[in-house]
């Protein structure tokens, strides 16, 4: 069996998170996990986690899952390999969140050393905010104020408009810091 970390992520509503609660009480109780399309016996299992967060009304659940791996007659823990949630194409959602502040960081700093913002980096950021509100689901409107920013900002790079870059670089933060209080 291949070294991995079983990890997804769902929005559900509270009967809906209920419901996959209820089926992973039972499966626990017949001696095995099954989970999306993984399924393990019981003995496979060296950790498991269940992760409860209320999004707006909407429960965000997220489901690790650890396996054993055999060794020589003795149990150890198998390494960490993340697997993106079913469903997502590309890279997993941390790792583009990453990329888009590493992204953003260099904006702002060139921006604050009075350069013109680079069309490369703001294309960049326009796009990865795209993906970003691709594998957003539900918390789409979310991203919605920080994808129309992101558009003025290419828009004010291919002018060459540094006051203008400022300012939405300012309302860019702004937007970012109101989606991470309401959806972290």
């Amino acid at each position: 069996m291949e070294k991995q970390k079983t990890e997804s992520f769902h929005e559900l509503t509270p009967r809906q998170a209920g419901e996959y609660l209820r089926n992973v009480a039972q499966a626990l109780e017949e001696g095995h996990l099954g989970l999306e399309d993984l399924d393990l016996d019981w003995q496979q299992i060296h950790k498991l986690e269940l992760k409860l967060v209320n999004r707006a009304g909407d429960i965000g659940l997220k489901t690790k899952v650890k396996p054993w791996v055999q060794d020589s007659g003795k149990k150890r823990k198998k390494d960490s390999v993340k697997s993106s949630q079913a469903g997502d194409k590309g890279r997993p959602f941390k790792a583009l969140k990453k990329e888009m502040e590493k992204t953003f960081k260099a904006i702002r700093s060139s921006v604050q050393d009075g350069a013109s913002p680079s069309l490369k980096e703001a294309q960049d950021l326009h796009s990865q905010a795209e993906e970003m509100q691709q594998k957003a689901g539900r918390n789409q409107e979310g991203y919605s104020a920080f994808l129309e920013l992101t558009a003025g900002f290419v828009k004010s790079a291919e002018e060459g408009d540094l006051g203008r870059a400022g300012r939405l670089i300012q309302d860019m933060r702004q937007a970012e810091k109101d989606c991470h209080a309401r959806f972290k």
